[in-house]
């Protein structure tokens, strides 16, 4: 018994107790703070904390969030997996999204998931439109830190995977 008080005493002091399976209000924001569900407040948060303009934040019916870097680069952060009241989700999809599905070869988007294996690039010709996605897991948790992290990897490694995508890399140049 003893053992168990002293685990929640040092965790508590570290900031990793409380409700870590609700979801996380956007004043609670700390990128060491384990989290297991997401909303789309949070979602907010992480995006505003990266220096970027939320354009859209949608909390009821969908947990998702349209947001601007300062080079006016739109990306959407979707929360899924969530509760039937939609205010928990579990995982989050986050994905850069262009029109034109014509500029892009199903070769290339083939290419530049091979070439930039940290985000997924794909292609929807109904809709036309292609993109780049990553998926998170929150099941056994993650840090807020580490959520930020990976959309700055999406972030960064898409305008590569894009042009790869377009067949307007060096490779396909030579």
């Amino acid at each position: 018994m003893k053992q168990r008080i002293f685990a929640a005493a040092a965790l508590a002091s570290l900031g990793l107790a409380g409700p870590l399976s609700g979801p996380l209000l956007a004043q609670d924001y700390k990128a060491t703070r384990l989290v297991k569900t997401i909303d789309g407040e949070a979602l907010a948060a992480i995006a505003e904390g990266l220096g970027h303009t939320v354009e859209t934040k949608r909390t009821e019916g969908t947990q998702r969030v349209v947001a601007v870097t300062a080079d006016s680069l739109k990306y959407v952060m979707s929360g899924t997996a969530c509760n039937e009241d939609t205010t928990a989700c579990k995982g989050i999809l986050m994905q850069v999204v262009y029109s034109d599905a014509s500029a892009v070869t199903d070769a290339d988007i083939i290419r530049a998931n091979n070439e930039r294996v940290a985000v997924t690039a794909w292609v929807d010709r109904d809709d036309d439109q292609y993109g780049f996605s990553r998926y998170l897991i929150l099941d056994e948790g993650m840090t807020m830190g580490n959520i930020r992290r990976s959309i700055e990897v999406l972030l960064a490694v898409q305008e590569y995977s894009a042009k790869v995508a377009r067949g307007e890399d060096e490779k396909t140049q030579n």
